[in-house]
C-alpha cells in the first residue's frame, strides 16, 4: 500500500487531524458517502455479495438485537434495545466532538472502531482511557433515555474497510503510514449503558448540539458503565 493511498483514506475518514506533538488524539468521525473509489485502488478484500446477519444478546433487564448489512463499501448497523427493567435505561450512544466556539457540540453519527489482534469492535460507549494518554477532560457520550419496558432503535453506517477511530490512541500503537495493511476480521458490536435509580434524572445535564438539545452525565465514572457485546459477526475488511 502506498503513502498516497493511505493519505487519501485518512483525509476521507478523519474529522480532526492527528496531533503528533502530544498524547491527545481527537475523535475521528466518519463520512457518510461511499469511499469505494479510494478503496478499490488499494486491493481491499472483496465481499462476494451483499450480506445480512442478525444476532441477539441478553443481559440482566436488557435485550439487544443487532443486524449488520454489507455491500462493497459500507457496513450498515441497526440495533434494537429493549429495557426490561422497572426504571429508565440510559444508553451512551450519542457520540460527539468537543464543543465549538459557541458552546455547541457537533454530534458524530458514526461509532468508535477499535482494532484488536483477533477482532474489530464497533461501539457506542464511553471509552477507557489508555495508559500513557494525557488529556484535560474525558469524552463522555451523551445519552438516550429509554423508558421502563420501552424500546429504542437506531441505524448507522461505517465505511469498509473498517478504520481505527477512537477519541484516545495509545502512543505505542501509532505506526508510520507505510506500515498500513488491509486484512479481514470478525466484528463485535458493543453498547454502553446504565440503569437509572431514584434521583438519577435530576443529575442529568442539558447540552446544546447541532442536532438539538440532548442530556448527558459528565463526568460519569466509567466503572459504573455496563457494556453488552453482541457477536462475533463474520469477517469484513479492515485497515490495520
Amino acid at each position: 500500500m502506498t503513502m498516497n493511498h493511505i493519505q487519501k483514506i485518512r483525509s476521507a475518514v478523519n474529522g480532526i487531524p492527528h496531533n503528533h506533538n502530544g498524547h491527545i488524539i481527537e475523535r475521528r468521525y466518519f463520512i457518510a458517502g461511499s469511499l469505494a473509489s479510494v478503496f478499490f485502488g488499494i486491493g481491499v478484500p472483496s465481499l462476494a455479495k451483499e450480506m445480512n446477519w442478525k444476532m441477539q444478546k441478553s443481559a440482566e433487564n436488557i435485550d439487544v438485537l443487532v443486524e449488520m448489512e454489507t455491500d462493497y463499501s459500507m457496513l450498515q448497523v441497526t440495533y434494537l434495545v429493549k429495557n426490561r427493567s422497572n426504571g429508565p435505561l440510559f444508553l451512551f450512544n450519542i457520540l460527539h466532538n468537543r464543543p465549538g466556539p459557541n458552546g455547541v457540540y457537533e454530534i458524530d453519527e458514526g461509532c468508535y472502531v477499535e482494532l484488536g489482534d483477533k477482532e474489530a469492535v464497533i461501539s457506542k460507549k464511553q471509552l477507557s482511557l489508555p495508559f500513557g494518554v494525557l488529556l484535560e477532560n474525558k469524552m463522555v457520550p451523551f445519552v438516550t433515555r429509554v423508558l421502563s419496558r420501552g424500546n429504542f432503535r437506531q441505524t448507522f453506517q461505517v465505511p469498509i474497510p473498517l478504520f481505527r477511530a477512537v477519541y484516545y490512541e495509545e502512543p505505542k500503537k501509532r505506526q508510520a503510514d507505510e506500515q498500513a495493511t488491509i486484512d479481514t476480521m470478525p466484528v463485535m458490536f458493543e453498547l454502553g449503558y446504565f440503569f437509572g435509580k431514584p434521583g438519577t434524572d435530576e443529575l442529568a445535564r442539558t447540552f446544546h448540539t447541532n442536532k438539538g438539545d440532548v442530556i448527558g452525565f459528565d463526568p460519569f465514572p466509567i466503572t459504573s458503565q455496563k457494556i453488552i457485546s453482541v457477536g462475533p459477526f463474520p469477517e469484513v475488511p479492515v485497515l490495520l
